[in-house]
């Protein structure tokens, strides 16, 4: 799965996303690289995965990712505090969009960025896997 086109809905250029490691919290180091927010399969770190989505790159993303950790780990804590134990990642988006987005888009806005939560569940038909990803993409000129 890759993130062209669009996964959100409010189009644009994307420059990529990040997906919420679900199982960071698990013991296995191989769920811990990385980070909470890693997107484990595009960066290559587990070769038996499927191509996931890009993570953010270019200029923009360059310059506000340093300052932006702070709201990725605030994101990771809501994540885990309103996700329950099943992670339900409709409640968690719910929770972001609330409080988290419009603060996270403030900062992004500096750099010519902004982003969006998507909540989706993928299924090979006898299980379901639920993803939530921060879609970034260039702020449009107003």
């Amino acid at each position: 799965m890759g993130n062209y086109p669009s996964m959100g809905t409010e189009g644009g250029t994307v420059v990529g996303a990040l997906e919420l490691n679900i199982c960071y919290d698990c013991p296995l180091p191989c769920c811990q690289i990385g980070g909470p927010w890693n997107n484990c399969c595009a960066d290559k770190c587990c070769p038996s995965c499927c191509p996931g989505l890009k993570s953010p790159h270019g200029a923009e993303w360059e310059a506000a990712s340093a300052g932006f950790e702070v709201f990725l780990s605030e994101a990771y804590t809501t994540a885990k505090g309103v996700g329950g134990c099943c992670t339900d990642v409709f409640k968690i988006k719910a929770a972001l969009d609330a409080e988290w987005t419009g603060r996270a888009n403030t900062y992004l806005a500096t750099h010519g960025l902004k982003l969006e939560v998507c909540a989706f569940y993928t299924s090979d038909g006898k299980s379901s896997t639920p993803h939530l990803v921060l879609q970034f993409r260039k702020a449009s000129a107003v």
